[in-house]
């Protein structure tokens, strides 16, 4: 009897451990996760400016692979909205230039909408200008989703995102697979 009583300090004193380092260690990983993701080139800019590079160097295999592949889910107009903007964009030349002006964050869990801290974010829609480097320029809309399409942030430790391009198209003009801010106004003006 005196043995198990003996070792219940020690007992104590790991699971105190324990949880301390669960405690310390669980807000670092939301901390240190951006930075292997940034390191790895899987952030929403990333993905954008190398579909933009591919255009640029007339390498449309390299382009098409920025973007999730297409699949009967996404519908038959996602191949042709991907052809097209590929097309439009390829007719700049091999001189366009290219500039992200602003990321608009959204979480995907739970109920999606619009958040101020990317490392909860599951979706990012970005504004980018593209065009002749003295001419006119157009302002495109990326939307870029995490694979698998759902994110749960800080709620499970903030685990690496791996990024894909689902739509672009220019601004102004509607989302092909991301409804949510049109299907909202949809609904309320109907």
């Amino acid at each position: 009897m005196r043995r198990v009583l003996a070792r219940w300090p020690f007992l104590l004193l790991a699971l105190g451990i324990g949880v301390l380092l669960i405690l310390v260690t669980y807000p670092l990983s939301c901390s240190i996760d951006p930075l292997i993701e940034r390191a790895k080139g899987e952030i929403p800019e990333a993905k954008v400016i190398a579909y933009l590079e591919a255009v640029r160097q007339g390498d449309e295999v390299s382009a098409h692979n920025c973007w999730r592949p297409a699949n009967e889910h996404l519908g038959p107009d996602y191949e042709a909205r991907r052809q097209a903007v590929t097309e439009a964009i390829s007719a700049l030349g091999s001189n366009f230039s290219f500039h992200v002006l602003n990321v608009e964050w959204w979480r995907t869990c739970c109920e999606p909408g619009v958040i101020d801290d990317p490392k909860n974010a599951g979706f990012a829609r970005l504004r980018v200008t593209i065009g002749e480097p003295s001419g006119e320029k157009i302002i495109y809309v990326f939307d870029v989703l995490v694979t698998g399409g759902s994110y749960w942030g800080e709620l499970v430790g903030c685990p690496v995102r791996h990024w894909e391009i689902i739509d672009a198209y220019p601004d102004g003009e509607e989302p092909l697979y991301w409804m949510w801010p049109f299907e909202i106004v949809r609904f309320i003006s109907a």
